[in-house]
Protein backbone atom coordinates (compact mmCIF):
# COMPACT_ATOMS: atom_id res chain seq x y z
CA UNK A 1 0.00 0.00 0.00
CA UNK A 2 1.43 3.74 -0.48
CA UNK A 3 2.08 6.12 2.28
CA UNK A 4 -0.23 8.68 2.39
CA UNK A 5 1.82 10.57 5.14
CA UNK A 6 4.77 11.25 7.02
CA UNK A 7 3.96 8.99 9.97
CA UNK A 8 2.85 6.10 7.64
CA UNK A 9 6.42 6.44 5.86
CA UNK A 10 7.85 6.08 9.14
CA UNK A 11 5.99 2.79 10.01
CA UNK A 12 6.80 1.76 6.34
CA UNK A 13 10.92 2.15 7.04
CA UNK A 14 10.62 1.15 10.17
CA UNK A 15 8.69 -2.29 9.38
CA UNK A 16 10.82 -2.85 6.14
CA UNK A 17 14.57 -3.05 8.66
CA UNK A 18 12.39 -5.64 11.14
CA UNK A 19 12.76 -2.89 14.02
CA UNK A 20 10.32 -2.59 16.93
CA UNK A 21 9.20 1.25 17.87
CA UNK A 22 11.69 1.07 20.64
CA UNK A 23 14.88 -0.24 18.73
CA UNK A 24 14.22 2.69 16.08
CA UNK A 25 14.11 5.28 19.45
CA UNK A 26 17.35 4.05 20.64
CA UNK A 27 19.17 4.15 17.51
CA UNK A 28 17.73 7.77 17.28
CA UNK A 29 18.03 8.52 20.86
CA UNK A 30 14.47 9.62 21.94
CA UNK A 31 11.59 8.04 23.59
CA UNK A 32 9.49 5.05 22.19
CA UNK A 33 7.15 7.74 22.85
CA UNK A 34 8.29 9.57 20.48
CA UNK A 35 8.34 7.33 17.44
CA UNK A 36 4.78 6.49 18.21
CA UNK A 37 3.83 9.70 17.90
CA UNK A 38 5.43 10.26 14.92
CA UNK A 39 4.04 7.94 13.18
CA UNK A 40 0.60 8.34 14.33
CA UNK A 41 1.19 12.02 13.60
CA UNK A 42 0.01 13.48 16.50
CA UNK A 43 3.87 15.13 17.18
CA UNK A 44 5.20 17.38 14.95
CA UNK A 45 8.53 16.15 13.11
CA UNK A 46 11.30 18.62 13.74
CA UNK A 47 13.76 19.43 11.12
CA UNK A 48 16.88 17.98 13.06
CA UNK A 49 14.93 14.38 13.43
CA UNK A 50 13.80 14.36 10.19
CA UNK A 51 17.54 14.43 8.87
CA UNK A 52 18.37 11.95 11.04
CA UNK A 53 15.77 9.65 10.14
CA UNK A 54 16.67 10.19 6.61
CA UNK A 55 20.17 9.54 7.32
CA UNK A 56 19.62 6.42 9.02
CA UNK A 57 17.05 4.57 6.53
CA UNK A 58 19.06 5.68 3.71
CA UNK A 59 17.11 8.10 2.05
CA UNK A 60 16.19 11.69 1.13
CA UNK A 61 14.09 14.15 3.45
CA UNK A 62 12.01 14.78 0.05
CA UNK A 63 10.96 11.34 1.23
CA UNK A 64 10.30 11.66 4.97
CA UNK A 65 8.33 15.01 3.97
CA UNK A 66 6.79 14.41 0.84
CA UNK A 67 7.47 10.71 0.08
CA UNK A 68 9.04 11.59 -2.95
CA UNK A 69 12.94 9.43 -3.76
CA UNK A 70 15.64 11.43 -4.97
CA UNK A 71 15.82 10.57 -8.61
CA UNK A 72 12.26 11.59 -8.43
CA UNK A 73 11.81 14.70 -6.44
CA UNK A 74 12.40 16.96 -10.26
CA UNK A 75 9.09 15.23 -12.00
CA UNK A 76 6.88 15.63 -8.63
CA UNK A 77 7.93 19.24 -8.94
CA UNK A 78 6.54 19.51 -12.21
CA UNK A 79 3.79 17.46 -12.82
CA UNK A 80 2.61 16.28 -9.27
CA UNK A 81 2.84 12.88 -10.48
CA UNK A 82 3.21 10.88 -6.96
CA UNK A 83 6.39 8.70 -6.14
CA UNK A 84 3.95 5.26 -7.14
CA UNK A 85 3.79 7.04 -10.11
CA UNK A 86 6.61 8.15 -11.07
CA UNK A 87 7.90 5.26 -10.55
CA UNK A 88 5.66 3.19 -12.54
CA UNK A 89 6.16 5.15 -16.14
CA UNK A 90 10.22 3.00 -16.65
CA UNK A 91 8.84 0.29 -16.31
CA UNK A 92 5.41 -0.05 -17.85
CA UNK A 93 5.35 2.64 -20.16
CA UNK A 94 8.26 1.58 -22.11
CA UNK A 95 7.49 -1.54 -23.20
CA UNK A 96 6.83 -2.04 -26.92
CA UNK A 97 4.09 -4.27 -28.40
CA UNK A 98 3.89 -4.86 -32.15
CA UNK A 99 1.93 -3.60 -34.62
CA UNK A 100 1.10 -3.81 -38.29
CA UNK A 101 1.95 -1.50 -40.99
CA UNK A 102 -1.81 -1.30 -42.04
CA UNK A 103 -2.39 1.16 -38.96
CA UNK A 104 -1.12 4.55 -38.92
CA UNK A 105 0.43 4.17 -35.43
CA UNK A 106 2.41 0.68 -36.53
CA UNK A 107 4.33 3.22 -39.25
CA UNK A 108 5.02 5.94 -36.43
CA UNK A 109 8.66 7.32 -37.58
CA UNK A 110 11.29 6.19 -35.29
CA UNK A 111 9.70 2.81 -33.97
CA UNK A 112 11.74 -0.16 -35.91
CA UNK A 113 9.61 -3.49 -36.23
CA UNK A 114 6.51 -1.71 -35.70
CA UNK A 115 6.79 -2.00 -32.20
CA UNK A 116 5.51 1.55 -30.66
CA UNK A 117 5.74 2.07 -26.61
CA UNK A 118 3.30 2.36 -24.25
CA UNK A 119 4.27 6.03 -23.68
CA UNK A 120 3.09 6.86 -27.44
CA UNK A 121 -0.34 5.96 -26.18
CA UNK A 122 0.17 8.00 -22.71
CA UNK A 123 0.98 10.87 -25.10
CA UNK A 124 -2.47 10.77 -27.43
CA UNK A 125 -4.31 10.29 -24.08
CA UNK A 126 -3.24 13.66 -23.12
CA UNK A 127 -2.71 15.33 -25.60
CA UNK A 128 -6.57 14.76 -26.18
CA UNK A 129 -8.62 17.64 -26.27
CA UNK A 130 -11.38 16.50 -23.35
CA UNK A 131 -8.24 14.98 -21.04
CA UNK A 132 -8.72 17.81 -18.63
CA UNK A 133 -12.34 17.75 -18.87
CA UNK A 134 -12.12 13.77 -17.88
CA UNK A 135 -10.21 14.32 -14.89
CA UNK A 136 -12.17 17.39 -13.55
CA UNK A 137 -15.21 14.65 -14.05
CA UNK A 138 -13.53 12.10 -12.64
CA UNK A 139 -12.74 14.66 -9.69
CA UNK A 140 -16.78 15.62 -9.53
CA UNK A 141 -17.20 11.58 -9.45
CA UNK A 142 -15.18 10.87 -6.24
CA UNK A 143 -16.64 13.91 -4.76
CA UNK A 144 -19.93 12.80 -5.47
CA UNK A 145 -19.80 9.00 -4.37
CA UNK A 146 -18.11 10.01 -1.34
CA UNK A 147 -21.23 12.29 0.22
CA UNK A 148 -23.85 10.64 1.47
CA UNK A 149 -26.75 8.64 -0.72
CA UNK A 150 -29.16 11.24 0.20
CA UNK A 151 -27.12 14.33 -1.18
CA UNK A 152 -28.67 16.43 -3.96
CA UNK A 153 -25.97 18.62 -5.58
CA UNK A 154 -28.05 21.93 -6.87
CA UNK A 155 -28.29 21.71 -10.57
CA UNK A 156 -30.23 18.22 -9.84
CA UNK A 157 -32.84 20.33 -6.93
CA UNK A 158 -35.51 19.14 -8.83
CA UNK A 159 -35.76 16.11 -8.33
CA UNK A 160 -36.77 16.09 -5.24
CA UNK A 161 -40.00 17.75 -6.77
CA UNK A 162 -42.66 16.35 -8.95
CA UNK A 163 -42.23 17.00 -12.35
CA UNK A 164 -45.31 19.32 -12.55
CA UNK A 165 -45.96 21.80 -15.21
CA UNK A 166 -44.93 24.76 -13.17
CA UNK A 167 -41.36 22.72 -12.64
CA UNK A 168 -40.78 22.19 -16.11
CA UNK A 169 -41.36 25.96 -16.27
CA UNK A 170 -38.71 27.03 -13.93
CA UNK A 171 -36.66 24.20 -15.58
CA UNK A 172 -37.15 26.18 -19.31
CA UNK A 173 -35.90 29.47 -17.41
CA UNK A 174 -32.81 28.54 -16.39
CA UNK A 175 -31.90 26.83 -18.97
CA UNK A 176 -32.30 29.90 -21.17
CA UNK A 177 -30.32 31.66 -18.20
CA UNK A 178 -27.48 29.46 -17.75
CA UNK A 179 -27.14 28.50 -21.54
CA UNK A 180 -27.37 24.32 -21.43
CA UNK A 181 -29.60 21.71 -20.62
CA UNK A 182 -30.85 21.13 -17.06
CA UNK A 183 -31.00 17.04 -16.39
CA UNK A 184 -33.39 15.92 -14.02
CA UNK A 185 -32.85 12.92 -12.16
CA UNK A 186 -34.56 10.32 -10.32
CA UNK A 187 -33.54 10.56 -6.35
CA UNK A 188 -30.82 8.15 -6.18
CA UNK A 189 -29.63 8.25 -9.41
CA UNK A 190 -27.29 11.26 -8.90
CA UNK A 191 -24.01 9.08 -8.25
CA UNK A 192 -25.04 6.58 -11.35
CA UNK A 193 -24.88 10.16 -13.76
CA UNK A 194 -21.58 11.55 -13.36
CA UNK A 195 -19.76 7.77 -13.40
CA UNK A 196 -21.45 7.19 -16.20
CA UNK A 197 -20.95 11.05 -17.62
CA UNK A 198 -17.03 9.92 -16.61
CA UNK A 199 -16.85 6.66 -18.36
CA UNK A 200 -18.57 8.23 -21.92
CA UNK A 201 -15.61 11.28 -21.59
CA UNK A 202 -12.97 8.42 -21.32
CA UNK A 203 -14.68 6.35 -23.91
CA UNK A 204 -14.84 9.05 -26.15
CA UNK A 205 -10.99 9.71 -25.87
CA UNK A 206 -10.13 6.28 -26.42
CA UNK A 207 -13.02 5.89 -29.70
CA UNK A 208 -11.26 8.95 -31.06
CA UNK A 209 -7.79 7.99 -30.85
CA UNK A 210 -8.77 4.73 -32.55
CA UNK A 211 -10.48 6.23 -34.86
CA UNK A 212 -7.43 9.05 -35.48
CA UNK A 213 -4.90 5.88 -35.65
CA UNK A 214 -6.09 3.24 -37.69
CA UNK A 215 -6.26 3.19 -41.67
CA UNK A 216 -9.70 2.55 -43.12
CA UNK A 217 -10.23 -0.81 -44.49
CA UNK A 218 -9.14 -1.63 -47.92
CA UNK A 219 -7.25 1.74 -47.73
CA UNK A 220 -3.24 1.48 -49.30
CA UNK A 221 -0.16 0.99 -47.68
CA UNK A 222 1.75 4.16 -46.89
Amino acid sequence: MECNGIGKRITALREARDLTQAELAGALFVKRETVNQWENETRDLKTDYTVKLANYFNVTCDYILRGVKAENVETNNKTGLSDKAIDKLPTNFTQKIPFSQKTKIGRMEGFKHNQVPLTAYLNMIIEHEKYLHLLVELRNTITICNKDENIKPIEYMFSAFERSEKIQEHIRVLKNLIGSEIVVLAEGSVKKHYLDSTVDIFREIVEDIVKNNTEEEGAPNA
